[in-house]
């Protein structure tokens, strides 16, 4: 019986030190949250994706101009093209997650944080 409780307290100890915190964050990331802002009337978008990098994601590592057009979202769109790409400030990783249901829960998370669904670009309160 002490030999359990010596061994879950010495496991305890481990997972809390910075030894084991340090080899949880060398997991492969499921997904990322990104963060695209309108430096001119502050509006943000929050997305998630499960490749490597926002730009991965829109399909434009060499030519980051390619976002404008590889975008869903009408609105940010627009928006793009009347400011230009200068004037929005492009996250590439806010936040990191290691499942499908963490990476949901994160988007929605950042979405509320930011108000990106009432006063930004986002069209849904994410998740999805």
């Amino acid at each position: 019986m002490w030999i359990l409780l010596i061994a879950l307290f010495l496991f305890l100890i481990y997972i809390f030190s910075e030894q084991g915190l340090k080899q949880k964050t060398n997991y492969k990331p499921y997904g990322i949250i990104y963060k695209i802002e309108n430096k001119i009337n502050h509006k943000v978008y929050i997305g998630q994706t499960t490749q490597k990098t926002v730009w991965h994601r829109y399909n434009c590592v060499n030519d980051h101009s390619k976002i404008v057009y590889n975008t869903h979202n009408q609105q940010l769109k627009r928006d793009m093209i009347r400011y230009g790409l200068r004037n929005f400030e492009i996250t590439d990783a806010i936040d990191k997650a290691y499942s499908k249901n963490e990476l949901n829960k994160k988007e929605k998370q950042w979405i509320k944080h930011y108000n990106s669904y009432n006063k930004g670009y986002n069209k849904t309160k994410g998740g999805n």
